[in-house]
């Protein structure tokens, strides 16, 4: 080798290692920008962009909650809340929250309809996808955007009655007893309808408007007096009006129909407390009530001896509270409870029309109507299953079941054949409806 090359390559080697070394000590006394993850709790190094997915530093049980959702989560919080336009996989700080997480996902698919937001990172920060941020039982939170949500619910309820009696048959052998036994009217199971339409802003508070009827007649009732001649069928008390009878060939036939409905109109707030979401409802609720008794006895050949027809009707107007509570088991379904009072200030009228000895040459009419003022109060529970779908990414529409318990009270409300008395219904109920 040539001495002479020898110094000029030395030289050159030793000018480009002087040269890297205030570099490398540049780059030694550089410290990583510190941001806050919101997955661990903790303030990390800033992750730099990786050519291969971030999934691999996270852990397994977050990575399958969100295997079926690769949108992106487009916001990074640092320390100091402020926002980095960073673009990460959903793998990333936001990866879209178990059910129950104490975090905002970035979608908000699946997690009930109220997922928790870090405290320490700003709602408007971390952005709720097709929800919107608020504040939530003293919580941050992802709700809901402003929408309308609508539903049907077919409701099978029976009246019930402290007294409703069609007719009382009394048997005696005319010298030693006497025996009395009263027939009620008897209402078989029966559909009835419920409709119901609201909206509710993104805060929680909303309208809400409710509409119920029930309208069935009960089967006829009928009997004849005893054969033994010592017997009779005698009807409830319409004043002085009397076509009962003893004789063994007449035939007494009572029927009676119910018209029942309400109409709500509701100031509503959803809220949250615990693991329960609650929604109170305050507003005015009218109600109507109608009961009608229609009795005939004819003779043997089918002629109509006597008759009574008498209506009694209820209508009022007041306010009308509600609660309502619902406890979420899993992502989609839960069990709930309602609530309602009701007291209504009205009018309540009666009308009496009987006819006496039509099969004679004279008969007897009889008429009256009155009016009252009255009040009618109303209490109303349910108990139930509820099933919500998940909101798919795209779509507004969130479909929803639910199977219920009901039981009604009507203090006031009377009976076929007064205006005196309580007024029920107990059945059940299937609903179902959608949010949009």
């Amino acid at each position: 080798m040539d001495r002479h090359r020898i110094p000029a390559f030395s030289i050159l080697l030793a000018a480009t290692l002087v040269a890297a070394l205030p570099a490398s000590k540049a780059g030694a006394q550089r410290s990583p920008r510190l941001v806050y993850n919101p997955v661990t709790g903790k303030t990390e190094p800033e992750r730099r962009r990786q050519t291969q997915p971030l999934r691999r530093a996270i852990p397994r049980s977050i990575q399958d909650a969100s295997r079926e959702h690769t949108e992106e989560a487009k916001y990074i919080g640092n320390v100091d809340g402020e926002v980095e336009g960073e673009n990460v996989d959903h793998a990333g700080y936001f990866e879209p929250c178990a059910c129950g997480n104490d975090y905002c996902r970035g979608d908000s698919v699946g997690c009930s309809s109220r997922v928790g937001c870090s405290s320490a990172v700003g709602c408007d920060d971390i952005g709720c996808g097709d929800s919107v941020c608020g504040s939530l039982g003293g919580r941050n939170v992802c709700r809901p955007r402003a929408g309308f949500y609508a539903g049907f619910e077919a409701t099978f309820v029976k009246p019930r009655f402290e007294n409703n009696t069609a007719f009382t048959v009394m048997e005696s052998d005319g010298a030693s007893f006497e025996s009395f036994s009263d027939t009620e009217f008897d209402y078989d199971l029966e559909f009835t309808p419920r409709v119901f339409l609201g909206w509710q802003h993104g805060d929680g508070v909303g309208m809400r408007v409710t509409w119920w009827q029930f309208d069935h007649e009960a089967a006829t009732a009928s009997a004849n007096p005893a054969a033994n001649g010592f017997g009779a069928i005698t009807h409830p008390t319409f004043g002085t009006v009397d076509i009962s009878s003893a004789i063994p060939t007449d035939t007494f036939s009572a029927a009676t129909d119910l018209n029942a409905y309400t109409i709500d109109l509701e100031a509503t707030k959803q809220t949250s407390f615990s693991s329960w979401d609650l929604g109170l409802g305050c507003g005015i609720r009218h109600a109507y009530t109608e009961q009608s008794y229609r009795a005939q006895l004819r003779n043997t050949n089918d002629v109509l001896r006597g008759q009574i027809n008498y209506r009694n009707s209820l209508r009022g107007l007041g306010p009308t509270i509600s609660l309502d509570a619902y406890r979420p088991f899993g992502c989609q379904s839960g069990i709930f409870c309602k609530a309602r009072g009701s007291v209504l200030f009205g009018d309540g009228k009666s009308n009496l029309a009987a006819l006496e000895d039509a099969d004679l040459t004279t008969s007897f009419n009889t008429t009256r109507t009155t009016g009252r003022d009255d009040l009618l109060s109303i209490g109303e529970v349910q108990v139930g299953y509820r099933w919500k779908a998940r909101q798919r990414q795209g779509t507004s529409f969130r479909p929803f079941f639910s199977v219920a318990m009901e039981g009604q009270i009507w203090n006031g409300a009377g009976n076929a054949t007064s205006e005196e008395g309580t007024l029920g219904f107990f059945g059940f109920n299937t609903g179902m409806g959608v949010d949009w």
